[in-house]
């Protein structure tokens, strides 16, 4: 029986799809325990990626980049510049739905795609909330704050004001985007789903859409 792993392997987790489970891989011993056939992965973290692929043993290995075919197009003046992160989670809605929408991605970066006629024909790339809070509290003497604490209410101190203020100002950025596109929203970063008042998540949907490549 042919053990096929699909490996994210990204900026701040490793994550592996095996047996229709996702699990975060903390340390190449995990990996090598699974006794693998073939690993089909993507990387945008290369030092990352050379440690783990050096050690890992497994006999089949596919690297799956923005150069191959997906099920949206690469609609991006300069087509290397497109993340294979992007393409995947969009193609992985786009086979669902075959319809025009909107595919976010939380993750280190927040990235915003937009489909149209089955390409990806570009978006946004914005700040997550830790890279925002990490910038903002190294101006002047604004202090570090605790991003769990966040409400929809007029800040009454100087914490309350950046994290109010930050989470009113992604909330906005979400509601105009939900108030007129189809959304689908994926990614690793589950907290900010609270403070955009979004339900229908799917979790690593670029990692689900590896299986759809073979070795």
């Amino acid at each position: 029986m042919n053990r096929t792993g699909y490996l994210k392997i990204g900026n701040s987790s490793v994550k592996i799809l095996q047996s229709e489970k996702i699990s975060i891989l903390n340390n190449i011993k995990e990996l090598f325990s699974l006794k693998l056939d073939t690993l089909i992965y993507y990387s945008t973290a290369s030092t990352k990626e050379f440690s783990i692929l050096k050690k890992c043993g497994i006999p089949i290995i596919k690297r799956v980049t923005n150069h191959d075919r997906f099920a949206v197009k690469n609609g991006y003046r300069k087509k290397e510049e497109l993340g294979v992160d992007r393409l995947l989670g969009s193609s992985y809605f786009y086979r669902k739905y075959k319809k025009d929408f909107v595919y976010i991605d939380l993750g280190t970066a927040i990235t915003v795609n937009f489909i149209k006629n089955g390409m990806l024909i570009g978006g946004y790339i914005i700040l997550n909330i830790e890279k925002y809070i990490e910038a903002i509290s190294t101006i002047g003497k604004l202090p570090k704050i605790d991003i769990d604490k966040f409400n929809d209410t007029i800040g009454k101190t100087t914490s309350e004001n950046i994290l109010n203020g930050i989470g009113l100002m992604y909330k906005a950025f979400f509601d105009k985007i939900k108030n007129r596109h189809l959304l689908f929203v994926s990614g690793g970063n589950e907290r900010l789903l609270d403070i955009i008042d979004y339900d229908d998540y799917t979790e690593n949907a670029d990692l689900l859409e590896l299986m759809n490549y073979e070795a």
